[in-house]
């Protein structure tokens, strides 16, 4: 059934032709003629794989293989198996109906499985994450084997073998070398198949997350290499900003408070522009930036409002783990600290702990910017010239949105608008 679909027929050919001939290589100085036949046999899946893929089929205008892969494919497919499974009890084909309800089921219980880990291992590093998805999905596939053959020899009175637990007794009954290399294979083509599954969806996310949180204005763009700084940035560019008639935003609080807590804002900020359309050509830049907070004014706020850096699970959020990413490299974090490195979820609290210091050093300074067309705060410790990104909700709270050394251009624009305000 597998072979029928395009990608992943290719990726369980793969799997199955390099996992015989790396066979073959243990085998043949032992038993040259068993390591030929794996050899023959590593050929002999891409033989199948071109009678049975879609694609091969639709390319050599092979309507009866096209017509067989189909149902192939349709016994084994979650929902369409169950549909003919309902198909086939109605007309007394008991065999053929719990053949496909079984078999969709299955099908059904490793996609699950592998979906579940997906979500479970989203902080972990890619490798390591993909090995628990793969080794999630085989271990589901041969349990639910298990319980498939054990309701299939209950009924029949005598052991009934499916799926893996076949290719287990067909290996252990012959001893041939392919048979063995088979039983082996198959649950590793299952591991192969969720694991890529899950390595797009990680690339997904990951391509969703940058998009929405490109830092295009500050050079930080996923399209660009690292730390590179975007010369539009400057404060020359940015002051024929500064001088549009401003409008009032409706996210920005009145004079005299900051989301009731009586903090007044600073007078640079009574009035901002509260559309994108406003900033021009530089639209998608840090294009307003107020003069800086005063320091109890600063700590009032973040002491009242923390930054959010974890997610519903008390795990570093999708910003916490972009910023780590693109820019641990370049923070200058304390070697004590073991940031350096690929990411896991040790590492990760660890590194949102270190951004919470930044935002609580003394000597950080927090502004009003209006990134995006969308007004947020910018934390900047001058120590190590880091700058931490976040979002104002309508109720105060602040959650994170970038965080990355800041150019030397950068800089010298933010630290123009001290001194602090009182």
């Amino acid at each position: 059934m597998a072979k029928f679909l395009p990608v992943v027929g290719e990726v369980i050919t793969a799997v199955e032709s390099a996992g015989k001939l790396v066979a073959a290589g243990v085998t043949a100085p032992f038993d040259p003629k068993a390591g030929k036949k794996l050899v023959d046999s590593a050929g002999q899946a891409w033989v199948d794989y071109k009678d049975q893929n879609l694609l091969a089929c639709t390319c050599r205008g092979d309507g009866k293989g096209i017509v067989q892969g189909v149902d192939a494919f349709s016994q084994s497919c979650p929902g369409v198996a169950h549909v003919r499974g309902v198909v086939h009890l109605a007309r007394g084909e008991n065999q053929e109906a719990y053949d496909c309800i079984a078999n969709g089921t299955k099908a059904i219980g490793v996609c699950a499985a592998a979906v579940v880990a997906t979500t479970a291992t989203g902080g972990m590093g890619t490798a390591a994450a993909l090995a628990c998805v793969g080794g999630s999905a085989a271990a589901t596939q041969v349990a639910l084997d298990g319980v498939d053959t054990g309701i299939r020899s209950g009924y029949n009175g005598e052991f009934r073998a499916a799926g893996t637990i076949q290719g287990v007794q067909r290996a252990v009954k012959t001893g041939d070398a392919v048979h063995i290399a088979e039983a082996v294979i198959a649950p590793a083509q299952t591991a192969a198949v969720a694991a890529g599954g899950a390595a797009v969806a990680r690339a997904v996310a990951s391509a969703n997350m940058a998009s929405e949180q490109n830092l295009s204005g500050t050079g930080q763009s996923l399209t660009k290499p690292p730390a590179q700084a975007n010369p539009a940035l400057t404060p020359e560019n940015l002051a024929a900003v500064s001088q549009q008639a401003p409008r009032p935003s409706p996210l920005v609080p009145p004079e005299g408070s900051v989301g009731g807590s009586g903090v007044s804002v600073p007078n640079s900020m009574a009035g901002w522009p509260n559309s994108a359309a406003s900033t021009t050509s530089l639209e998608s830049q840090v294009s307003l930036v107020s003069e800086a907070y005063s320091a109890p004014m600063q700590a009032q706020l973040i002491s009242e409002n923390p930054v959010k850096m974890l997610n519903s699970r008390g795990q570093p959020s999708d910003a916490a783990r972009h910023a780590f990413d693109r820019h641990i490299h370049q923070m200058n974090a304390p070697e004590a600290l073991d940031l350096v490195g690929n990411w896991n979820l040790a590492r990760g609290m660890r590194f949102v702990n270190w951004l919470q210091e930044q935002i609580a050093s003394e000597g950080s300074v927090m502004y009003d910017v209006l990134y995006r067309g969308e007004p947020m705060r910018a934390i900047f410790n001058p120590r190590n010239n880091v700058a931490v990104f976040v979002r104002v909700n309508t109720n105060g709270a602040m959650d994170l949105v970038a965080a990355f050394p800041l150019s030397p251009a950068q800089q010298r624009y933010l630290l123009a608008q001290n001194p602090r305000v009182n």
